[in-house]
């Protein structure tokens, strides 16, 4: 179960969990802002603490003791209905928000270490926002230029953004927000997440998934951009200045290493070419001002980043909340993936998931974004094929063995037939016919035999194929009828639910380890539950019995729709006594 709190000021209250429901689904991403957009109804003892961009809000599963979300209310709509029905459509974003709250002024551009860059920013953002929105610098670990120091500027923009563009679009990593003892921390780090154990495989955890291959980042024709070029200008005084150009340091005329001139200021990569054609773009590279590293800066960029996106989506279930795996399936972290179906057998990061607070077990899950080549994908799917088609022969392989056996075991049997039927024929005609008719008719006879021997084994191999497909068809239909009236699931307590009944009808039954319960288009008419029985609405045709008094309906005659109270007792012989006490 998800319990969510939502504090304004000193007010702390529970708004799901201990009696108070709502309806919501948390969305978290890896080095992104969280969200977590949800209903509240006006019963909901924390409806008037929901206020815009004050109240604070946070999801922790209670089985797991994870917080799944922690952050603000960023918008609150309310709304009635025709019925009267008054709720709020509340959205949230996680804290990493906060740094859209603030802006930065103008610098210019210096040197500064990564941390002091980061330093410099979040102070910026502290010295405009409210105490409890001030960010400090927590861990970091990406990797910069070789000298270990960055030229940057400030531009007026937002925190978020600014920290955005001039960190992570360039040398990437992943922004986080880590509380600790209360205080916010921003750490900047390559990767989020850790490595783990449990498997997420179709037929244990996995339900459903799909695969997207998205080439829409590659780049055939590649410009890399260095520095800008100093060139020489004539004053007006007529002497000649070196000044800065708005024209970049290129390839052209660079020979490589290998020998390779390049004659023009991009690269083709021509593998890709054969699959995409040609797609140009431009590789910014402002602070390299050396042709050697403009060339192997681009050849690096080829290698490791002009690469197909491949990402898998899936549906899986958190079997922790069951106690079955040891670890939860928690976004930024990374586990063992398996299903053959789709070519999948490696260990990926979950980078995206959404949880439904009301079946938390259950989130869809996004395998993130995994750099491929398409040469890769390409052998990925032909062994994938190769796997299928294989499993399909083997199957193939296995039902015509059964066939052959039976067929030999038959061919045996007539076999035996034919030499006994022409031991007969011999001695019947032994005196009756000459050597050369007996000859004759021992030959016709025998390719008789052979043409219905080969018959009836033509004839018994389809009959087996077709036996087999009629029930192979036989219980594919009845395991889809018997899905329409059994249906099994676990409730948000973790306990299995048995459900009988027609899907269309609206009326099944309700079978947990605790209670028995027939229900009509999800409303409970009856329970049995702890001793007792619970009715919500009964009809008596002829007689009810409560200790000792019957209750006894008219139903035809003049008395039709006369009532009737007796006293029961034991009379003489064993016969029941009733005695009149009311009637009408």
């Amino acid at each position: 179960m998800i319990s969510v709190t939502a504090k304004l000021g000193n007010v702390l209250q529970c708004i799901n969990g201990n009696g108070q429901n709502i309806k919501g689904t948390i969305s978290q991403e890896a080095g992104a802002i969280s969200s977590f957009p949800f209903d509240i109804y006006e019963e909901n003892k924390g409806f008037d603490l929901i206020r815009n961009r004050k109240t604070i809000i946070r999801a922790v599963n209670t089985i797991t003791g994870r917080e799944e979300f922690a952050g603000r209310v960023l918008l609150a709509q309310q709304i009635m209905d025709a019925k009267g029905v008054t709720r709020k459509v509340v959205t949230c974003e996680s804290f990493l928000g906060y740094l859209h709250d603030s802006f930065q002024p103008y610098a210019e551009e210096d040197l500064y270490t990564l941390e002091g860059f980061i330093d410099m920013v979040l102070a910026n953002h502290n010295a405009v926002v409210e105490e409890e929105k001030h960010i400090f610098r927590g861990r970091v670990d990406v990797p910069v230029a070789d000298t270990g120091y960055v030229y940057k500027g400030l531009q007026y923009q937002s925190t978020y953004t600014t920290l955005k563009t001039k960190l992570v679009d360039v040398y990437g990593g992943e922004l986080e927000i880590e509380e600790i003892n209360g205080v916010l921390y921003l750490n900047y780090l390559q990767q989020t997440g850790v490595t783990r154990s449990t498997q997420i495989k179709y037929g244990h955890n996995m339900q459903q998934a799909s695969r997207e291959i998205s080439p829409l980042n590659i780049i055939t024709r590649i410009r890399p951009l260095g520095a800008k070029i100093t060139g020489k200008v004539t004053q007006t005084d007529g002497s000649i200045a070196e000044q800065e150009t708005n024209q970049r340091l290129t390839l052209q005329g660079y020979v490589a290493p290998d020998g390779t001139e390049f004659l023009t200021p991009w690269v083709d990569d021509l593998e890709k070419q054969k699959d995409l054609g040609i797609v140009c773009g431009d590789l910014d590279f402002s602070d390299v001002t050396e042709q050697s590293n403009l060339y192997r800066k681009t050849m690096e960029y080829m290698a490791k980043d002009n690469l197909v996106d491949l990402s898998h989506t899936l549906t899986a279930y958190d079997l922790k909340e069951v106690g079955i795996d040891i670890d939860s399936l928690n976004c930024c972290d990374s586990y063992p993936v398996i299903n053959e179906r789709i070519g999948l057998n490696e260990v990926l990061r979950i980078t995206k998931k959404t949880i439904d607070i009301s079946s938390p077990y259950k989130g869809t899950i996004t395998i993130g974004e995994k750099k491929t080549s398409l040469s890769n994908i390409q052998a990925s799917e032909k062994d994938k094929l190769g796997l299928q088609v294989q499993q399909i022969a083997d199957k193939m392989q296995a039902v015509n063995n059964s066939v052959n056996s039976a067929v030999s075991t038959f061919s045996s049997f007539m076999t035996s037939l034919e030499q006994t039927v022409q031991g007969i024929v011999s001695k019947a005609v032994a005196n009756y016919v000459t050597e050369s008719d007996l000859e004759r008719i021992s030959q016709e006879l025998s390719t008789t035999i052979s043409q219905t021997a080969q018959g009836v084994k033509t004839e018994f191999t389809k009959t087996i194929t077709t036996v087999e497909h009629d029930l192979n068809n036989h219980i594919s239909s009845i395991q889809a009828e018997l899905k329409g009236y059994i249906n099994y699931y676990m409730d948000d307590a973790g306990r299995p639910v048995v459900e009988l009944g027609s899907s269309s009808s609206g009326v099944y039954s309700q079978q947990t380890s605790e209670k028995y319960a027939i229900l009509e288009n999800g409303v409970e008419l009856f329970s049995a539950h702890k001793n007792k029985l619970q009715a919500t609405d009964m009809t008596i045709l002829r007689r009810l019995m409560l200790a000792g008094y019957a209750i006894d309906p008219s139903t035809s005659g003049s008395n039709a729709g006369a009532v009737s109270i007796f006293k029961v007792g034991g009379g003489q012989d064993g016969e029941l006594q009733r005695t009149l006490l009311y009637k009408r």
